[in-house]
């Protein structure tokens, strides 16, 4: 598992769901080494404290205004809008 990194490709399945649920991807870096990457998709409450606030992973399967700021939700008007029907 990354950081831990081998000069040949591990024979793994990619991706993949180890034993204990965890998903995986197989890497190749940029040094032409390979490692092990986890990729599950994790909930979890703001816990990390970051600025003088709480931080954390949120709802990882909704995109929701944490990620794009209120305003990604409201409509909008569009000048450059052409309709080819």
């Amino acid at each position: 598992m990354y950081p831990d990194t081998t000069a040949e490709a591990p024979n793994l399945k990619s991706p993949a769901r180890q034993e204990d649920g965890v998903e995986t991807i197989v890497i190749r870096m940029k040094d032409g080494r390979y490692s092990v990457v986890p990729v599950t998709v994790e909930d979890e409450a703001p816990g990390t404290a970051y600025g003088g606030r709480k931080v954390g992973k949120g709802n990882q399967l909704r995109v929701d205004s944490d990620d794009l700021g209120a305003d990604a939700f409201k409509p909008k008007k569009s000048s450059t809008f052409r309709s080819f029907w």
